[in-house]
């Protein structure tokens, strides 16, 4: 499956039409999975999941202390 993206911006037309101010492409799944994390080295995805993972926990141990109370 393939994706059409933009390296501008999107922005929507009087008509109701997307437009693309850039360079419109497409992408595979695989290609856009890499996308978001693309700049991050290892090192600052393995600090940021161990900070959501720490968020989490912290919410359901707080949602599991507010059942008890």
């Amino acid at each position: 499956m393939e994706f059409i993206v933009c390296d501008g911006k999107w922005f929507r037309t009087e008509q109701g039409y997307f437009d693309c101010q850039g360079t419109p492409s497409t992408m595979t799944l695989e290609e856009l999975r890499d996308v978001p994390f693309a700049q991050l080295t290892g090192e600052q995805k393995a600090s940021l999941t161990s900070s959501l993972l720490t968020f989490f926990v912290l919410i359901f141990v707080l949602v599991k202390l507010r059942r008890l109370v």
